[in-house]
């Protein structure tokens, strides 16, 4: 992880749900040259892209946005945006600071994520996302989208700190680097699905369906698959699953069933005990020692 989530805590400032207009390229409303407070932004903000197609200026360049973009902006930068006229962007944006010990707000100079999140799982960052606006939309926002002190302002900063940390958490993983011999048009297609599919065994599509939609047979999509990342598809995606948990486990204030809910699971039952074959220990007791079973089974190898 960058940040040092023992040493901070995060303080809700401002979210909101909206869809650009039809027919421009530039909203008026997001546009830095027309309306100068949000020419550049003074908190910490994640927009999280559910709907349109455009393009955003970041401090790397120009990047493309389409539904499953997330970006983790800072301030001190005019984050200039633009889409198509004809597909119109829908997000969910969040804004929030880092507090430290001593009660200042955390500089984003060093130790950040990047801007431009991989998402662990673009579903689970929608539905969080969407829970936070809902719970904040109940509770009843000011016209400046001012999050209002209460129980449910602290839920929803309780949700939003969970899903920080599992973006954060997300860097950590190793990038996957082409082997000798593996086509790049193979390598980069693997590549593109691990980063758009959903980890869910009740939502994610059988192994067979993947390979037919990429032109496969399951046969030769599996071992292309393993060939990349070292273990079978389904194995695959239940570790980075299971991963994610520990992560949450270890530093959430979420129960093992919002936990297990928030990863895609429809029965915590099953999330307990495919979580114990890979770990050694079930959630409640790994929440509670911290560290899985001396025998227990690497989840990320």
């Amino acid at each position: 992880m960058q940040i040092d989530w023992s040493q901070v805590r995060v303080h809700l400032r401002s979210t909101v749900r909206l869809r650009w207009r039809h027919g421009v390229s530039i909203d008026p409303w997001w546009d830095h040259r027309v309306r100068s407070v949000n020419a550049t932004l003074r908190a910490q903000s994640l927009w999280y892209f559910w709907a349109g197609r455009g393009r955003m200026k970041l401090r790397a360049g120009w990047q493309d946005l389409q539904p499953g973009s997330c970006v983790w902006l800072t301030p001190g930068w005019s984050y200039q945006t633009t889409q198509d006229p004809k597909d119109p962007l829908g997000m969910n944006l969040i804004q929030f600071d880092l507090i430290e010990p001593d009660g200042s707000v955390r500089s984003c100079d060093h130790n950040q994520p990047g801007e431009l999140v991989k998402l662990p799982s673009a579903s689970m960052v929608e539905q969080i996302t969407s829970r936070i606006i809902e719970l904040l939309m109940g509770a009843g926002l000011s016209e400046a989208w001012i999050v209002r002190d209460g129980p449910v302002r602290q839920v929803a900063t309780a949700l939003l700190t969970a899903l920080l940390m599992d973006l954060d958490a997300a860097t950590d993983t190793a990038p996957i680097t082409a082997e000798s011999g593996l086509a790049q048009h193979q390598f980069y297609l693997i590549k593109n699905i691990l980063d758009e599919r959903t980890v869910s065994p009740e939502s994610f599509p059988s192994v067979t369906q993947i390979a037919r939609q990429h032109g496969f047979s399951r046969g030769h999509f599996t071992r292309v698959f393993q060939k990349v990342t070292g273990l079978p598809p389904n194995e695959f995606f239940i570790r980075r699953r299971i991963d994610r948990a520990c992560n949450l486990l270890r530093g959430s204030p979420l129960t093992i069933s919002q936990i297990a809910e928030a990863l895609g699971y429809q029965n915590v039952h099953f999330f307990s005990r495919q979580f114990k074959h890979r770990v050694g220990v079930t959630p409640v007791v790994f929440r509670k020692s911290g560290e899985p079973s001396a025998d227990a089974h690497r989840v990320s190898e």
